[in-house]
């Protein structure tokens, strides 16, 4: 497309989505009915650009249709686990009406347990504001901004971009990886972005379970052990 090569373009277009079609991956589907249709614009062919166009708008429904389904199953499982909430509630007001009797027994204990804790909320404290330094260095650069907004948008030239602005973590990851597809590169960038479970579910229009199984995936791919924290190997890559 860059090229404006549209009838090559068109040609990969149509081979890809056979495959998902066979796959029945939806969200892929549909982005390549958008690519199509401009395909066939470029082409002046308006009768199948219109067509392609028409295909993309029925299958985006359909997705929002099961989408809103699925809220109100997610709706009605949140009614359940408050009702439950409310019976644990009890429960640990029954707790702290013991533990109000017992608190002299333990005065020592608590002692040195709440100065454990303050420790720990201070490392905390520090782990938090390591960690909005470099939110913010990350949202003064510009380029971070334009691979982010690339991803969200499920651009197809996001892996390019990425490449441009990333080139040392892209070149030490196939250099000692040779073998990973452009989907495993793309999830390694999503990571390397620092988004979040919830963001990529978004951007690639998942649940949070599929997430966590092609993480799983990609760790084996890697030859990660199963204790390695993915998110902070990436990040030291």
């Amino acid at each position: 497309m860059v090229q404006e090569n549209n009838a090559k373009a068109l040609d990969y277009y149509l081979q890809s989505l056979a495959i998902y079609e066979k796959i029945k991956n939806n969200t892929e589907i549909r982005n390549l009915y958008s690519y199509i249709a401009y395909s066939y614009k470029q082409l002046n062919n308006t009768e199948k650009a219109a067509e392609y166009s028409e295909k993309h708008s029925e299958l985006s429904e359909k997705m929002r249709v099961d989408s809103k389904e699925a809220v109100n199953i997610a709706v009605d499982r949140l009614d359940k686990e408050k009702q439950e909430e409310q019976n644990q509630e009890r429960k640990r007001l029954y707790f702290l009406i013991l533990s109000v009797i017992i608190l002299s027994l333990v005065n020592i204990y608590c002692i040195r347990k709440a100065y454990l804790k303050k420790q720990k909320h201070k490392d905390e404290l520090i782990e938090v504001k390591s960690t909005e330094t470099d939110e913010l260095k990350k949202k003064l650069n510009a380029s971070f901004e334009e691979v982010a907004n690339l991803a969200k948008a499920s651009d197809p030239f996001f892996l390019v971009r990425f490449k441009e602005v990333y080139p040392e973590f892209y070149n030490n990851l196939m250099s000692r990886y040779p073998n990973l597809s452009d989907h495993d590169i793309k999830f390694c960038a999503y990571i390397r972005l620092d988004l979040s479970t919830k963001e990529i579910v978004d951007f690639e229009n998942i649940s949070k379970r599929t997430v966590e199984a092609k993480k799983y995936r990609l760790k084996k791919k890697l030859e990660l052990s199963t204790e390695t924290d993915l998110k902070k190997w990436i990040l030291n890559l």
